[in-house]
């Protein structure tokens, strides 16, 4: 039997609907490998901060979604069904952590399919290694692996790729992104920002996004003066948080004659609300307001080519030390 090859992620809302955009953020935040809430707190947050909220994310979200639904999970699929007809040495499958397709579900699936736990392959689509999403990932596969397949022995140890940002596939891939851009004035490369608690703690995602920033630049030869490298998205107290931030560094380029920025944001595998909305819209209407022309985007690996031939080479040289 071939191998079963699960693609997890984070996860998104299918409609911009109250309701699943409160039960998603509930499973999200309710993870501790994501944020650890004091007890006080989660009731606040549940009951009344995160209500209030709702009105102005959905509309951020209406913003970004197609006629054909939310991008993230039509990127998502696609990249699946391409990989499917790109090999007959696997069988490719989406997963969420947080939403539909649900882990649990698709385990589900393959083992009424005759599959073992040990014939699946996971991938955190996560480059860059952090205790957040990449261990939050592995936690929930192995927690959800117990739950479905009963008669795994322990210790157990599933099949999993991870932390792919020093592999040399991945940097070639983000490089050719930037092959039908005008690269303007300056450069940003931007991260989904995370807490400085959790770096402090020895999670060695600020190193690997530093790494992959370097190693693009290098590929690419970039000049060093004209690139910034920027986190976004704090929750919060920004001090909390690893800096500096994009939106920060957008308003000094403004105010310093930038007119044209290109912005990448490489932890961002699939494009979704923190690169459709708030780089493209949100952060773009704010370079223009301080001075800036125009920022341009060059979207996630998403469903490109580069993504799947990045994603079967990873594979290949994962099974052959298997």
């Amino acid at each position: 039997m071939k191998k079963a090859v699960v693609l997890i992620n984070t996860g998104s809302i299918y409609a911009a609907d109250r309701s699943e955009y409160l039960a998603f953020m509930r499973r999200f935040l309710s993870d501790i490998n994501v944020v650890k809430l004091p007890l006080w707190l989660k009731p606040l947050l549940f009951r009344l901060i995160l209500p209030l909220r709702s009105s102005r994310i959905l509309s951020h979200y209406k913003s970004i979604f197609t006629d054909k639904g939310n991008p993230y999970f039509i990127y998502s699929q696609n990249l699946v069904d391409t990989l499917n007809k790109d090999t007959d040495d696997f069988d490719f499958y989406q997963a969420q952590s947080y939403s539909r397709p649900f882990l649990k579900d698709v385990l589900v699936a393959l083992k009424s399919k005759g599959y073992r736990a040990d014939d699946i392959i996971f991938i955190p689509l996560y480059p860059q290694y952090c205790r957040a999403t990449t261990q939050a990932a592995m936690s929930l596969i192995k927690k959800t692996l117990r739950e479905v397949f009963i008669n795994i022995s322990e210790p157990y140890n599933f099949h999993c790729i991870k932390s792919y940002c020093f592999d040399d596939a991945y940097i070639k891939a983000l490089a050719a992104s930037f092959k039908d851009h005008n690269l303007g004035d300056h450069i940003i490369f931007t991260y989904h920002s995370m807490l400085k608690e959790s770096i402090a703690s020895g999670d060695s995602y600020q190193k690997e996004c530093e790494y992959t920033t370097q190693s693009v630049c290098k590929a690419l030869m970039l000049n060093p003066d004209k690139i910034s490298h920027t986190y976004q998205s704090p929750a919060g107290l920004r001090q909390a948080w690893l800096g500096p931030f994009l939106d920060e560094i957008l308003i000094e380029l403004a105010k310093d004659g930038i007119k044209h920025v290109t912005v990448i944001a490489p932890t961002f595998s699939i494009d979704c609300l923190e690169t459709l909305y708030e780089i493209k819209i949100e952060n773009q209407k704010r370079f223009i307001e301080h001075g800036g022309q125009r920022l341009e985007y060059i979207a996630a690996l998403n469903d490109s080519n580069d993504h799947t031939d990045l994603i079967l080479h990873l594979l290949q040289k994962y099974t052959e030390q298997m």
